[in-house]
């Protein structure tokens, strides 16, 4: 599998040398010359992981325009803004990662994507009106995702989705959610495994509702508030736990 490639002028050897997965290209320059000398250059590389050239065939590419970064993967765009380190966690495969605050506004993707990670702990998500009118989610894991990834909270207010799981993510818990005026599911958890939802709290206020679907398996959703919403198991899951929480004006369907 190969790794991301990190690409745009002013991209710096400490970038180059950062523990995030990534290719600098063009190379890394070289420092300052000494008095009559000139600068110093990087090193090229032809192997499999080239520090300048075709970015073909790799998992995922960063770019750096003036002082915007630009990630596609997997060919869609999981990225735009000005911080380095949130534009390279949703490049791919990141594993043993510790992110204390994710800070997202009126983003057109995610607030904060783990895809392909493994071993995460996150202090907590705040997300106001992140993907408007898209499936995407202030925070979302994906694409096999997990296991042992720990969120402390979820906040989320207005935008596509307050949390999604999907595509054989699994090994998430968030200990607290607070989600509400979503345009898509105020949660959904598709194809995952092993997730539980609210560990300690939370509130789910509507439109956007609650949704288990597809090959899930060992969900818990538990210890919520739920308002003008609803909690749907649509097509039935395997071991799906749904306990200790309150509906205000809400539905809840559950195959068993």
């Amino acid at each position: 599998m190969r790794p991301a490639v990190l690409r745009g002028e002013g991209v710096s050897p400490a970038q180059c040398h950062s523990q995030v997965p990534v290719v600098c290209t063009p190379a890394c320059t070289g420092g300052d010359p000494a008095t009559g000398g000139d600068p110093g250059t990087g090193g090229s590389n032809t192997g499999d992981y080239p520090c300048n050239g075709d970015t073909s065939g790799y998992n995922a590419v960063a770019t750096l325009s003036g002082s915007t970064w630009t990630v596609q993967n997997g060919g869609s765009t999981v990225y735009t803004g000005n911080d380095m380190e949130s534009a390279m966690v949703p490049a791919y495969g990141i594993e043993d990662i510790t992110i204390g605050e994710v800070v997202a506004e009126n983003t057109g993707y995610c607030g904060l994507l783990l895809n392909y990670t493994r071993n995460a702990e996150v202090g907590s998500v705040t997300g106001n009106n992140c993907g408007a009118g898209t499936g995407y989610a202030a925070f979302r894991i994906a694409n096999e995702a997990g296991p042992n990834i720990h969120v402390g909270e979820v906040y989320a207010r207005d935008g596509g989705r307050g949390i999604f799981s999907v595509s054989g993510s699994g090994g998430l818990t968030v200990d607290r959610v607070d989600i509400a005026n979503t345009g898509n599911n105020a949660i959904l958890l598709e194809d995952c495994y092993d997730t539980t939802i609210a560990a300690d709290s939370g509130t789910v206020t509507g439109p956007g509702s609650i949704r288990i679907a597809g090959s899930s398996s060992n969900i818990t959703i538990q210890n919520l508030t739920v308002v003008n919403s609803a909690i749907n198991e649509n097509p039935c899951g395997t071991n799906i736990t749904v306990s200790n929480n309150t509906l205000q004006n809400s539905s809840q369907s559950i195959c068993s």
